[in-house]
Parts: structure tokens; C-alpha cells; sequence
């Protein structure tokens, strides 16, 4: 995500005070989604300019597969994030349109995604689910309180509002978005701040507070149970530890990364 533009979400308060609460998020695993299909458990960047790599959790190794060519050439649309599948990447622009990448050929394909639908004002989160019944969650806003929806066809994107996010702390926005191996939707500020919710319900769980700051640019990957943050004009990598609660760096991806994803099953 690009950090050009950030607002502030308010409080999505029960309490008659405007008070919010939400405990730490719990490191507890709830059971975990399917295996991933042999050879589709790799992890992905998108930089700003359009750059495509693979990303090893173990060796922090990055490697560029390529430059995307989705839409037509123009200054004003650049890559804004993204989440992936076993197969494929949805990268999201800065117009908002989403395209669907083939992960093998980077080979990109429109599709018919429209945050208007749900009258989204742009500058989302998306991330998608587990297969076989794999689905798009899309974190917006309305007003000035977080809200969910999800497309539950791939093909058609046909968005359907779940709700507005429940027990919300104060938060910066856009918040940029995944669900993990083990089914848990995440969501991550320009300020550090990460919150839990339930992606069926539309309930925070949990937040913390991870210190780790990025005014420009920034990415949260989800990798079986481990958490990865991408920051900056060099993608300095940090790994937010649940169970401490404290963040470790991990180097750098050494581009202005946007979008980060692997699928959202077991690797």
C-alpha cells in the first residue's frame, strides 16, 4: 500500500462512553485451512513499479520473476496491493481496478471488480480465502468506520457487504489485509497498528500495537502462522512475533514493495 493518503478510523464503539477495548490478539491457532497442492506455497511482492517476486520465509532470499504489464501504460495506475491464491495474484491498482495473475506466465486478465458496489471510497484491502470455496474480502470504509465485504465468486467479484467491523479500536486507514494458514484476516496501518477480525462476522478480535512505522509505502504477508511486514522505499522486512509480542528484522526486499501474499493454506 502507498501511504500518500491515510486518515483515521474512528472507534467502532458499544460502550455509551465511545470507549474500545481490544485485548492483544491471541496467538492461540485455531485448526488450520488445507495443505497447500505441491509447488504453489510460495510467497509474493509486487513492488510499485510494477517489479514481481518470489520471497523465501527461510532464506529471505527475493528473487524477481518479472514486471507486470497489466494495464494500459499510464503514470497515473500503479500497483497498490495485492493477496494471492494457489494460482493466482489479484493485484490491485492505484484506479482500483484488480486484475488476476497467473503465477506461472505473470500473464494478467481484467476482471470485473467494483468497490462501488459496496460504495467503498477506494484505498481497500483485499485478501482472499482458502480453497476449495475461495472468496475475495474486501476491508473498507464507510464514513469513518471500518467495514467488510466479500466476493464470493472469483470469476463474477460480485461484492456483498458482511458489516461494519465490530469493537474497533482507533486505527490509521487503509489498512492492508490477508488471511493466514489458519483462516485468521489480519489487517495492518501505516502506524504498526494490527487488528484481528472474524471474516465472517465482521468482529475485532484483537489488536496490537508493533511499533513498526512506515509513512510511504507498506505490505503484510501471512505465511502458515508467521507474520511479515514490508516497509518503506527499500522493503525492510520485520517479522511480528504473536506469541512475544515483539518485532524482528529481517532485512530488506530492496524495492518500494506494495503488495505482499502467499495462499492462504499450509505451506
Amino acid at each position: 500500500m502507498d501511504g500518500s493518503a491515510t486518515t483515521t478510523l474512528d472507534a467502532g464503539s458499544d460502550a455509551s462512553d465511545g470507549s474500545v477495548f481490544l485485548p492483544p490478539i491471541d496467538p492461540t491457532l485455531p485448526d488450520p485451512s488445507p495443505a497447500c497442492a505441491a509447488g504453489t506455497g510460495a510467497a509474493y511482492l509486487v513492488a510499485e513499479n510494477g517489479s514481481f517476486y518470489t520471497w523465501d520465509p527461510s532464506t529471505l532470499v527475493t528473487t524477481k520473476l518479472g514486471t507486470l504489464k497489466c494495464p494500459t501504460p499510464d503514470a497515473d495506475r500503479t500497483p497498490y496491493t495485492m493477496t494471492v491464491t494457489q494460482t493466482d495474484a489479484y493485484v490491485m491498482y492505484s484506479d482500483w481496478s484488480v486484475y488476476r495473475v497467473n503465477l506461472s506466465t505473470l500473464a494478467c486478465t481484467a476482471t470485473p471488480f467494483d468497490v462501488n458496489q459496496v460504495s467503498y471510497p477506494a484505498d481497500v484491502g483485499i485478501a482472499t480465502t482458502a480453497a476449495p470455496n475461495e472468496s475475495l474480502l474486501v476491508l473498507g470504509i464507510r464514513g469513518e468506520v471500518l467495514d467488510l465485504a466479500a466476493a464470493d465468486d472469483l470469476t463474477t467479484m460480485n461484492l456483498r457487504e458482511i458489516g461494519p467491523v465490530t469493537h474497533m479500536p482507533v486505527m490509521g486507514y487503509p489498512l492492508d489485509t490477508k488471511v493466514d494458514g489458519y483462516g485468521r484476516l489480519f489487517g495492518l496501518d501505516s502506524g504498526g497498528g494490527l487488528v484481528m477480525i472474524n471474516a465472517t462476522t465482521a468482529e475485532g478480535l484483537g489488536a496490537d500495537d508493533t511499533g513498526v512505522v512506515s509513512p510511504s509505502a507498506w505490505a503484510l504477508l501471512t505465511y502458515n502462522d508467521r507474520i511479515f511486514f514490508f516497509t518503506g522505499d527499500n522493503g525492510d522486512t520485520v517479522e511480528w512475533r504473536l506469541q512475544t509480542k515483539t518485532a524482528k528484522p529481517m532485512g530488506a526486499a530492496g524495492d518500494r514493495i506494495v503488495g505482499a501474499g502467499s495462499a492462504p493454506c499450509l505451506h
